[in-house]
This record gives C-alpha cells, sequence and structure tokens, in this order.
C-alpha cells in the first residue's frame, strides 16, 4: 500500500481533517499501462471503505465507480438512474446515490456518485475497449483487466449524470497540475485555491450548459482555441482540455482548412483569433500528446470543436471556477517548485 493509499485509509477512519473552505493539495500520480498513454489519479475512499485511485479526468463530469469499487453502502430510494458516454464507447450505467467521499484523505464531502451496473460499448463504437469484457473485469483507462482504475473522477464543469464531487468543496474552485510525462514525483490538485493565487490566472468566461438544472452547469467545452502554423487559416473552434485524452483531435463534420503531418511546427493559442492569450508551440508526433487527428462527430457525443488532449497541461496549471463559470491558464512553473 502506497503512502497516499496509508493516509487516505487512516483519514476515512479518523474523520478528515480540514473542512470543505480550506485551501488543501491532493498529489496527482501518473501511470502508463501496457505502453499506453499517461493516465493520471488521486486516491479516493467511498463510504470510508479502503482507499482506490480514481482516474482523474477533466474532460469528462462526475464520479463514477465501477462495480470492483466494492462501496460498502447500498443505493436507497432516492437513486437515480444514470448513464456515462465517453468519446473512446465505453457507457457506464447505474443509479446515483448520495456517498461519503474523501478526497486524498483531507476533505469529506458528500456528493451523487455513480454506481456502475453494466459496462457496455455505444451502438457507433461497437469495438470499444469495454467490448467483451465482463463488469466485474472492466477497469478504467487501460485495455488490459489486470489493470486501470475502479472509479473515474471527472472534475469538468459540463452537467453529468453523477456529481462531480468538487463542487461540493467551500469555493467551489480547484487548480490541475498535472506532472510531465515522466516526472518521478506526482503533480497536485489545489482545492480551494487562495486569492493570490487565482489571481495569476487569465480567464476565459464559459457559456452555460443548457443540459444542466439551475443553470449551475458550465460549458467547458467552449474555451475559444486556435491552432496556427502560420502558413495557412488558422484553425479556431471552441476547445475542452481533456486530460484524459491521448492525442489531440479536431472534431467536425466539416475538413480543417490544413492537415498537419508529423513534423510540423505548430502554435496553440488560447481567446478570439489574433487576440495576446496564453500561447504554446510544440511539433507534431514529437511527444506525448503532439498527435493531431481529425475525426466526425460519434452519434452518442455529438459535440464538434477541438478536444485538445492533455498537452495544454505540460504548459499551464489550469484553473476551474464553478461559481463564477470560468476556466484559467497560468504557467504551471509558478505552482511547481524548483
Amino acid at each position: 500500500m502506497s503512502l497516499a493509499h496509508l493516509l487516505v485509509g487512516l483519514l476515512a477512519i479518523a474523520g478528515a481533517s480540514e473542512t470543505a473552505g480550506d485551501r488543501v493539495e491532493i498529489p496527482i500520480s501518473q501511470a502508463r499501462f501496457s505502453n499506453g498513454p499517461p493516465r493520471y489519479s488521486i486516491p479516493i475512499a467511498l463510504e470510508g471503505g479502503a482507499p482506490i485511485d480514481a482516474m482523474l479526468d477533466t474532460g469528462s463530469t462526475g464520479l463514477n465507480a465501477l462495480p470492483s469499487a466494492d462501496i460498502a453502502s447500498k443505493p436507497d430510494k432516492s437513486a437515480r438512474p444514470a448513464r456515462a458516454f465517453y468519446r473512446n464507447g465505453v457507457v457506464l450505467t447505474g443509479v446515483t446515490a448520495p456517498t461519503r467521499i474523501s478526497l486524498g484523505g483531507r476533505l469529506e464531502v458528500t456528493a451523487a456518485v455513480s454506481r456502475t451496473q453494466a459496462v457496455t460499448c455505444a451502438p457507433d463504437r461497437p469495438t470499444c475497449p469495454a467490448a467483451s469484457i465482463a463488469p466485474a473485469d472492466y477497469r478504467i483507462g487501460a485495455a488490459n483487466p489486470a489493470e486501470g482504475f475502479k472509479a473515474i473522477l471527472g472534475v469538468g464543469l459540463r452537467a453529468g449524470a453523477a456529481d462531480n464531487p468538487l463542487t461540493r468543496i467551500g469555493g467551489q474552485a480547484w487548480i490541475v497540475v498535472l506532472p510531465l510525462p515522466g516526472d518521478a514525483g506526482p503533480g497536485k490538485l489545489i482545492l480551494n485555491p487562495s486569492p493570490e493565487e487565482r489571481g495569476r490566472f487569465t480567464l476565459f468566461q464559459l457559456p452555460r450548459d443548457p443540459r444542466g438544472a439551475g443553470g449551475a452547469f458550465w460549458a467547458d467545452n467552449a474555451v475559444p482555441a486556435c491552432l496556427t502554423d502560420g502558413k495557412t487559416t488558422p484553425l479556431c473552434a471552441p476547445a475542452l482540455l481533456d486530460s484524459g485524452a491521448p492525442s489531440i483531435v479536431y472534431i467536425s463534420r466539416s475538413p480543417p482548412p490544413a492537415i498537419w503531418d508529423r513534423g510540423a511546427e505548430l502554435g496553440l493559442g488560447f481567446g478570439a483569433p489574433g487576440a495576446a492569450g496564453p500561447k504554446q508551440t510544440f511539433t507534431v508526433g514529437r511527444g506525448p500528446g503532439t498527435r493531431v487527428e481529425v475525426q466526425p462527430p460519434p452519434a452518442s457525443l455529438p459535440w464538434e470543436g477541438l478536444n485538445l488532449g492533455a498537452l495544454p497541461f505540460y504548459e499551464w496549471a489550469v484553473l476551474y471556477g464553478a461559481k463564477a463559470g470560468a476556466v484559467g491558464l497560468a504557467p504551471r512553473k509558478a505552482f511547481v517548485a524548483p
């Protein structure tokens, strides 16, 4: 058992040490399963149970626990049907129920967690990673049942079938600082960041997600962004920063203005076209997250735009503000000890 798991387990028994409004840092670990892309996780405990690693996913919303998570309590009459669709075609079906969640052994909240009962593939993605795997054996983030995670924690701001537990903390704001690929140490998830920390970010106001009841959800897949090579027309579209995706994907029914091959030098800028917003550069196909693909939207997830994958997190710390409905970018080096 890791030190992080031991801490989560002890504090799940003794009670979390911080209140919902305290500033808290939780380590973000990375793993690579069967030579796949980097996956990120934090330790959690459900209903006082043994700690598990939950995949940290900024591209989705809600905490979904697989049957293997073995939650002690059973759903009561308040349970509601839940179904979560993921871009790789996996569909998690179950019910949501109020659940006590220990976040990193530091802070405890209660939120509606989806207790998955069935793991299937969307009709338009019949060969998804869950194909021919029993729900009890399926793990998130890996093709091999012996690897992967028993839960996925979607920390996005859009409406989801289950709650994002981070919206239950006092400040309803958090900062994601992923570890760089190959880093020996962890990254950090900062809950309730200080005003000084929040002031470092360039903010992008988001439109409301019309699917959310009461206007409490935000379209975090509408961050303005452009890809450009400085020669052809920039590719500008609403964008999603997705720590669970291994590459950049332009999702559209229309062809892009340019197709970039391996070795192309590109700039990724945030904000309106031509605006002096945050920018980073990369070489297509050279390093994690730098592959650029074009795909039509699947019927199960009809959104069109730029899924930027994890690449922005290798340059920026990313702030999510659930109250204000904003995503912010700041140089990650400001949050990483030298």
